[in-house]
């Protein structure tokens, strides 16, 4: 791996800046991966070889209208005789595009803007970008075009699925149970993911044994195949094992999406009253799995604090995310409308007693099922353990 030091720990260029990973990489048997690495350019990450779609993304879909124009970022290496369809081979339709001049402050980057069509119906689309007659690239379920009527919404909210834990063995099994149950019964308009879709090591004989690269890139195609199958916006924000190491981040981002403009994958999105923040609390560890610092920036702190001072006076918010590891979202639950604050991790709370009735917590729980209109506010309706799906059908715990 082509890398350099700075301030004493190893640097990959990604973005807009650096990203730091820990000094002590974690120890893997290099015998095992060594055929594994011989055929993955691990240099420093490059944007032209992950993706040519950056935004939108089929885990932060774009929201969006019939007749409106939609922003799009793309590589700087797209081909510039391309043209952009939306929805699914014969049925595609060619989008009015307009010029795809470079993304200011930088040259790595194209904006584009698209038009949908006036009669495009709502629903969850996929973007496809074409040179001359040839597909050049797709991104799935990255275009939802949201129904007129959003009164009243009901989303769900899954955490810690650790797609490539040998237990139960029949794990992605019961995952994909867990899906199809939302899709043919609960019916949501769009899930909240708060991470840990992956697993970054397995016990063995009461330790934590690092998983080899090609395992734990196995396991993150397998979680991007299983929740494709299913047409539900996906809104997604990272968890403690999803980028936990160099060689996790590189595949991560080129299967998962994430930020092309900032070093963190923060973002907020507004489908019908309500504003829904995510925050991304992934976290680096070195070989002994202590875990780096994780806590907000001083920027990201401005950025939340700015998200909730906009807010309407009529608009609450919702915020997800793995965990509150350090209890840094006390501070905006004293002074905000924060309705709920959804995360995963571990069955201990990360909110304060006096917060109770806005703790979202999920775990032992795997999935749980809101409500939400401006007249009758946030209901929970429903929480699903893993057990609950060793069968297609499941009566979730109301």
């Amino acid at each position: 791996m082509r890398s350099f030091r700075k301030n004493g720990q190893y640097c990959v260029r990604t973005y807009t800046r650096f990203r730091q990973f820990p000094a002590r990489l974690p120890r893997i048997n290099i015998f095992e991966s060594l055929i594994y690495l011989s055929t993955v350019n691990l240099e420093p990450l490059n944007r032209e070889r992950l993706r040519l779609i950056y935004s939108p993304r089929w885990t932060k879909p774009v929201l969006a209208m019939p007749g409106e124009t939609v922003p799009m970022v793309l590589a700087d290496s797209c081909p510039r005789d391309i043209s952009v369809r939306v929805g699914d081979g014969v049925d595609s339709v060619a989008l009015r595009m307009g010029e795809c001049p470079p993304v200011k402050g930088t040259a790595d980057f194209r904006g584009l803007n698209v038009r949908l069509p006036d009669d495009l119906a709502a629903g969850l689309y996929d973007l496809h970008l074409v040179s001359g007659t040839a597909p050049i690239a797709s991104e799935p379920n990255c275009l939802w075009v949201v129904p007129e009527d959003r009164a009243r919404i009901t989303f769900a909210h899954i955490s810690d699925l650790h797609v490539g834990n040998p237990r139960p063995s029949d794990r992605e099994h019961r995952i994909d149970n867990l899906f199809r149950y939302l899709d043919c019964d609960v019916k949501p308009a769009f899930i909240l993911n708060t991470g840990d879709l992956i697993n970054r090591y397995i016990h063995t004989n009461g330790a934590k044994e690092i998983l080899r690269p090609d395992i734990v890139c196995d396991h993150i195609h397998r979680a991007r195949e299983i929740i494709l199958r299913y047409r539900i916006p996906h809104f997604l924000t990272p968890g403690n094992h999803d980028v936990a190491f160099p060689y996790i981040y590189r595949e991560w981002r080129r299967m998962m999406g994430g930020p092309w403009d900032k070093p963190n994958d923060d973002y907020a999105f507004s489908p019908g009253g309500m504003r829904f923040i995510g925050l991304d609390r992934s976290v680096m560890y070195d070989g002994d799995h202590q875990a780096y610092d994780n806590r907000l920036s001083a920027a990201r702190h401005r950025w939340l604090r700015t998200e909730l001072e906009s807010l309407p006076a009529n608009r609450p918010a919702l915020i997800f995310c793995h965990y509150d590891y350090h209890g840094e979202l006390k501070w905006y639950l004293q002074r905000y409308p924060v309705l709920k604050v959804c995360y995963g991790h571990t069955a201990k709370s990360c909110l304060d007693p006096e917060h109770a009735d806005r703790d979202g917590g999920l775990c032992p729980y795997i999935c749980q099922v809101f409500e939400w209109s401006a007249n009758d506010g946030l209901r929970l309706c429903a929480k699903m353990k893993l057990a609950d799906f060793e069968t297609a059908h499941a009566n979730a715990q109301t």
